[in-house]
């Protein structure tokens, strides 16, 4: 079955959810790509959230989880809903809207040898970062490459 949620040559439409995941420090993980292929031309020095696709027939809750551990070796508790963040991107010559349902986790066990190799997120550096960090590294990044989707600073303004 074609996943519906991702976007392909008929659907210009992507629905992710993604996930802050906090620590007793108050500090988020996040992603640290010191260099990246994953949105087409290579990116060096990128921090992301963890974002996961939703498969067809599957709970955002079920798609967060498995994001988490997939991609962080993360098992997590759900808190919170936080909200989406909507945001354009061109990828060859065609407009994709993405969505992204993002919600507040409470880390239980973090083990990177759980993260999945074969997973394009495997081979970031997970880094703890404060969320003011985050919010400016994500706002400036988003400019400096031109790419919308990629600019999680609104959603992690409502951590405060």
């Amino acid at each position: 079955m074609t996943n519906i949620y991702r976007h392909s040559a008929e659907n210009h439409h992507h629905l992710s959810v993604g996930a802050i995941i906090v620590n007793d420090k108050g500090q988020v993980l996040c992603h640290h790509h010191l260099e990246t292929k994953h949105f087409g031309p290579v990116f060096h020095d990128l921090y992301l959230l963890m974002r996961e696709t939703v498969e067809p027939n599957e709970a955002l809750e079920a798609a967060v989880q498995r994001g988490c551990l997939e991609e962080m070796g993360a098992e997590v508790n759900i808190a919170e809903y936080l909200g989406p963040i909507v945001a354009k991107f061109s990828e060859n010559g065609r407009e994709i809207e993405k969505t992204t349902l993002y919600f507040r986790c409470q880390l239980i066990k973090l083990d990177a040898g759980l993260r999945d190799s074969n997973d394009p997120e495997s081979s970031s550096v997970l880094e703890w970062h404060d969320t003011d960090f985050l919010i400016k590294k994500s706002a400036d990044q988003a400019r400096e490459l031109g790419r919308a989707d990629i600019d999680e600073s609104a959603i992690l303004q409502r951590l405060s």
